[in-house]
């Protein structure tokens, strides 16, 4: 079995499988040995790439208000964006405390709020 040390557990989007279990030997002893052991495969998870943050501005000046503290979205409210506001799709979101949870649910908001001023104006 491959022996594998993580401090954390996977962030959203990542399939949960037998890579992401915390393993019984995490010892510098056992890690050296794995790493010099040819019999085993390197991993296969891929490895996120960055993507752009996207800018507060973008938004509708109306909008602009509710994210005035910061001029970008982090990394993580720029990858989920795009599905929060374009999608009626359900979104699931595990992240740690502080990682901006809260601004992707005010992102739904807005679009809730978008949909309902567009369907009085219709």
């Amino acid at each position: 079995a491959r022996l594998s040390c993580f401090n954390t557990p996977p962030t959203k989007f990542h399939q949960l499988s037998p890579q992401y279990e915390e393993p019984a030997d995490c010892s510098t002893q056992a890690l050296h040995q794995q790493a010099n052991d040819p019999s085993i495969p390197p991993p296969t998870a891929p490895i996120p790439q960055p993507i752009s943050l996207h800018p507060v501005s973008s938004f509708p000046p109306k909008y602009q208000t509710i994210f005035r503290e910061f001029s970008h979205f982090n990394q993580d409210q720029s990858e989920v964006l795009p599905d929060t506001l374009n999608t009626d799709q359900p979104i699931v979101v595990a992240s740690p405390t502080g990682s901006g949870k809260t601004v992707l649910f005010e992102l739904a908001i807005v679009r809730l709020l978008d949909q309902m001023q567009s369907s009085v104006v219709d």
